[in-house]
Parts: C-alpha cells; sequence; structure tokens
C-alpha cells in the first residue's frame, strides 16, 4: 500500500454504511459510439497511472490510501441497452471490498453503435460530483485528449467558518430541540407500514433522459412559479408519493444528500468526498405542488445555512469510531431508527467542458438503502435531464412503481411523445 491517511467522519460514515448495507458508488456515462474493449481497457490502465482517485480505495483500517495497480478491475460485456440498468443494478448491489480501488465496467452494444461506462468503487472515494469529474476526465482521454495528472491523495477539506452550534453547547441544545419540536409538528412520515431493515434486498433501477427542449420547458414552468429545478424535481417526486402510496395528501420525509466538499487548493491533488444528508418532513398538499417547492426551496437554504449537513456528520458519533464493526452496527441502527423517506440527489449542471460530442449524458446513482421509498439522481448535462430512479422490489412493488414514475413524469409534464424532444 502506497500513500494513507486517516478517513474524515463522513468517509467512516459511508464506509461504514456500505458494511451494513451491502452496496456500491456508480458513476456512469452513456456513448453514441462503440470501442473495441482492449482498447478501453488500456485507456483504463493508463488513467489509472495518471490519476490516483482511480487508484484509491477504503481499507479496514479506516484510511483512504493509494493501493497501486496490480489490481485487475476492469471488465467489459456486449450488451444491448435494453440489457444495461439490469447490469447496473448487478453493480450496485455488490459489494466493493474494503482494500479494491476503484472499477470500470465498459458494456458496449455495437448493432446500435452505443456504449456505456460505469465506474464503481467506495462511496467514501468517489459518491457525488467528484465521481462525475473523473468519468469526464476518462472520457476524454479515451477521446485522445491529453489529461493532467493528479498523484496526491486527497487531504480532508479545510474546515469553514464554524456554525453557532459548533461553538456553543447551549446553541446546539436549542437547535436540536427546534429540529425535534419542527419533526413532531408533522407527525409520523408515510408510508406508515414500510418493511424493516432485515428484509432483504432486490433492487431496481432506471436510467431517463429529457431532451434538451422538453427539459428546457420543464425548468422554464418551474421558474415561472418561482421553483429552482431542484424544488420542481422534488416536489413533483413527492406528490406522486402522495398520491400512488398514500392514496391522497400525507406527511412524507424528504432526505437531500448534499455536497459539502471544497476544490483541493493543489490542482496536483484528489478532492475529497464530503456528502452530507438534510432531512425534513412536509406536508403534501396534492392540489398545492408549487407551495410545497417553495417550501423545499427555502427548507434547504435554511439547512445549509445553520449547517445541519454537519449536524448530521455529528450526531452520527463516529468520530472516535476506530473498528469496523462498531461503526456499521451504529450506522445500521441509525437507519433501522430512521422513517421512510423519498431522496432526491441534485448533481446540479455539469460543465460539458472539451467532452466530445458522441459523450451522451452521465449519471450517478446508488441502489436504494432500507428506509429509502425511492432514490431519485439528477444530473444536468447537455440541456438534457438526465434521471436515475432507484427503489427496491421487496419494498415497493412493481406496479407501484410504474405508477409513482407514470405520475411523476406526468406532473413535470412529461410524456413518451415528448420525453426526448
Amino acid at each position: 500500500m502506497g500513500a494513507h491517511r486517516p478517513m474524515t467522519v463522513a468517509e467512516k460514515y459511508y464506509t461504514f454504511l456500505d458494511q451494513a448495507w451491502p452496496s456500491t458508488a456508480m458513476i456512469s456515462a452513456d456513448l453514441d459510439r462503440c470501442f473495441d474493449p482492449e482498447e478501453v481497457r488500456r485507456v483504463w490502465q493508463e488513467f489509472r497511472a495518471r490519476r490516483v482517485l482511480a487508484r484509491s480505495a477504503a481499507t479496514e483500517d479506516l484510511t483512504i490510501a493509494d493501493v497501486g495497480l496490480d489490481q485487475d478491475v476492469f471488465r467489459s460485456d456486449v450488451l444491448p441497452s435494453t440489457e444495461w440498468d439490469r447490469a447496473f443494478e448487478e453493480e450496485g448491489d455488490t459489494p466493493c471490498d474494503l482494500g479494491v480501488p476503484l472499477r470500470c465496467h465498459y458494456l458496449a452494444s455495437p448493432d446500435e453503435g452505443r456504449s456505456r461506462v460505469i465506474f464503481n468503487g467506495h462511496h467514501a472515494v468517489i459518491d457525488g460530483r467528484i465521481g462525475i469529474t473523473e468519468l469526464q476526465w476518462f472520457v476524454r482521454l479515451l477521446d485522445g485528449q491529453d489529461v493532467p495528472e493528479q498523484q496526491l491523495l486527497s487531504e480532508p477539506a479545510a474546515s469553514a467558518t464554524p456554525h453557532a452550534w459548533q461553538e456553543s453547547r447551549t446553541a446546539m441544545i436549542d437547535l436540536l430541540r427546534e429540529l425535534k419540536a419542527r419533526n413532531s409538528s408533522y407527525g409520523t412520515p408515510q408510508p406508515v407500514q414500510w418493511p424493516d431493515s432485515s428484509v432483504p434486498r432486490r433492487s431496481w433501477m432506471r436510467h431517463v433522459e429529457v431532451g434538451p427542449e422538453t427539459s428546457a420547458r420543464v425548468v422554464a414552468e418551474g421558474r415561472a412559479h418561482g421553483a429552482n429545478p431542484f424544488a420542481n424535481v422534488v416536489s413533483a417526486l413527492l406528490a406522486s408519493a402522495a398520491r400512488v402510496l398514500c392514496g391522497g395528501d400525507a406527511t412524507l420525509q424528504l432526505a437531500a444528500p448534499a455536497d459539502l466538499g471544497t476544490p483541493p487548493s493543489d490542482p496536483n491533488q484528489a478532492p475529497a468526498m464530503a456528502i452530507a444528508v438534510l432531512a425534513h418532513p412536509f406536508e403534501v398538499a396534492l392540489d398545492d405542488r408549487w407551495t410545497l417547492a417553495g417550501q423545499v426551496k427555502a427548507a434547504v437554504v435554511e439547512a445549509l445555512a445553520r449547517g445541519e449537513g454537519d449536524l448530521f456528520f455529528h450526531l452520527a458519533r463516529l468520530e472516535n469510531v476506530t473498528d469496523l464493526a462498531t461503526g456499521r452496527d451504529r450506522v445500521a441502527a441509525a437507519l433501522s431508527a430512521g422513517p421512510p423517506s423519498v431522496v432526491v440527489s441534485n448533481m446540479g449542471i455539469v460543465d460539458p467542458g472539451s467532452d466530445p460530442e458522441w459523450l451522451r449524458s452521465l449519471h450517478g446513482q446508488l441502489v436504494a438503502a432500507p428506509n429509502q421509498v425511492v432514490f431519485l439522481a439528477l444530473t444536468s448535462y447537455k440541456g438534457r435531464l438526465v434521471h436515475t430512479f432507484a427503489t427496491d422490489d421487496n419494498r415497493l412493488a412493481p406496479d407501484q412503481r410504474e405508477a409513482l414514475l407514470e405520475e411523476y413524469f406526468a406532473l413535470i409534464g412529461v410524456d413518451e411523445a415528448t420525453i426526448r424532444d
């Protein structure tokens, strides 16, 4: 093992999560062309030599380490594009063993002239925009472009200006009381009869690209009602879940991953993962989606301003945990105690930069955790709103899932006739 450093609390949390509920973080790119798999393998090996993030792994001694180039972490398959999402499900359900670096899976459909590159690895290494950016660099290298080297292992981000609760125990107690009172005022989030974490997982995932013209219309309609794209999508998904799963107006819990990471000061240094989770219950009224969108937007702004993302990690009580079993059990208990949640992860607008024309879309996703009703990862790339949905067939019946997605797309004004426009 080469260079290594102790994990941050955020990195510990996601390493323990992967142990409690085995899965892997995934980033993928859909390409409008095919390559010889051996050429992709060759470029992948060159990429790993240039970029330390592709050699990085979470380890059992709770470090982030450069584990070198010895492990064979490339595979390729020939599959029609209709089978790619099923391959994605399998990737998501396959644990990434500790000490194993980033893996690359190349799916090609020569008859269609299309292919997909999947990066999968530890949440603690590639979750969030970090993985998207790294995959863009790989595709550019595949295109023959020069890609800068990055050989220094990531370092924990410098501390930002502390929030009031971080400097005063009284302020922290006041904030916790406020959050508890707020959550209690909403009552128990639905669906009430949600299977517990002991039920085995049967993951389901689907990519849906909304074309540039339709995406622009969806965004413009939301802005006309004062909703940014995130609040627009969240309000539609919450309303869909309320109608399909609860039969009408309902209290639902939103979980929104928030990327708290900052770019490293040294361009030769890899970025460090820092994804927190903001949680908030909402009263969802089916006939008033735009008011809900405004509430979502305001709640996220408030949560970020007072440091609820940092509070999420503080309350996890993992800073002094030094063994996998203790951390795994602590995170598993938190998952089991949490209410069922609708999750929306917004990766925002991805700058295509020098990406080749044949790089069609970029996606990031995880399989659904035990307390997640539906997980939507959203990316805006080249004008397209790129959705990746994840549910669990042992928790959400397939007919409910299909009805939920149909309702969601109807609410944002997308149908089969317009989805690719």
